[in-house]
């Protein structure tokens, strides 16, 4: 009986959490958003999985990925997780509707939560990514001289040393 008296009937307990949603119009539109987004990054894990070990790893060295993108585009790209620059957005919407869902739980911590995925997310989207690598390697192969390559190759290194799976923004 104590506790039927504190929450009422099963209506009211209903009310409790879905009054929010009913005053927002947009806000089940949000939570359909980030579990369409949360699905999605679960199916690219699984297809990034999948291309590891078909197709393989990015190689090890610049002149290799550069090799590897003139012999085969398509594969190079998958090679070097093209996929992440497409997805890794997706985590914006995911978050956004957890925020949306626990705001109400702690505002202020939940708040600061969200601002600071959101800036590591923007920082590993901003690192170098799979088109610095495309670029350079048009560059490498209409190079004329061996001095040029040996830059190029100079840039590549420092791309792989910086970018989202090397460098301070993962």
């Amino acid at each position: 009986m104590l506790v039927r008296k504190s929450f009422g009937t099963i209506k009211h307990f209903k009310n409790i959490f879905y009054d929010d949603a009913k005053k927002s119009t947009n806000i089940g539109f949000v939570y359909k958003m980030g579990g369409a987004s949360c699905i999605q990054l679960i199916a690219y894990s699984l297809i990034t999985m999948v291309i590891m070990v078909t197709i393989g790893p990015p190689p090890e060295t610049i002149e290799g990925c550069f090799s590897m993108l003139q012999e085969d585009r398509f594969n190079g790209l998958l090679r070097l997780d093209i996929l992440t620059v497409f997805i890794m957005p997706l985590y914006y919407l995911l978050f956004y509707s957890l925020y949306m869902s626990l705001k109400d739980t702690d505002k202020e911590l939940i708040s600061i939560s969200t601002i600071l995925i959101y800036a590591g997310l923007t920082l590993l989207l901003a690192t170098p990514s799979v088109f610095s690598y495309l670029y350079l390697s048009d560059q490498y192969v209409n190079a004329a001289t061996e001095a040029e390559k040996n830059q190029l190759v100079a840039a590549g290194q420092a791309i792989l040393a910086s970018d989202m799976w090397h460098g301070t923004g993962a």
